[in-house]
């Protein structure tokens, strides 16, 4: 079975949803095979992310280029190259609470390409 993980990062969080990351090994383990879709770094919201965190002290002014490539690219269109080419059979979506907008857009899009295909919200924000 293939399995489509996608985490909607829609502010740009610098943080490893560990919960996806466990599921996805025992799927693994299973013989699954799973493959992670990861905006974190496709846009240049993440930029924007970064400002709002500096202007509130989160941590000290840096040049995210200096360290990260930022992808500069259609997050709707880079999905669904990534469904036509890896052809789920089901979606899972781990998601946080800023996310939510983001995911409805996607699972939408989703859904447009294949109304078969099950969806499975996890993370914060549904449980």
């Amino acid at each position: 079975m293939n399995i489509l993980f996608i985490r909607p990062n829609q502010i740009g969080a610098r943080s490893i949803p560990v919960g996806m990351s466990i599921i996805q090994a025992h799927l693994k383990k299973a013989n699954h095979k799973v493959k992670i879709f990861d905006t974190t770094f496709l846009s240049e919201e993440v930029k924007k992310s970064d400002k709002r965190d500096e202007s509130l002290g989160f941590f000290k002014p840096t040049k995210i280029d200096n360290f990260i490539k930022i992808k500069e690219t259609n997050i709707f269109e880079s999905l669904s190259k990534t469904m036509k080419e890896f052809c789920p059979d089901i979606v899972a979506f781990s998601l946080m609470t800023n996310d939510f907008e983001l995911t409805s857009k996607l699972a939408k899009m989703i859904k447009e390409i294949d109304k078969s295909i099950p969806i499975i919200l996890g993370g914060i924000h549904p449980t």
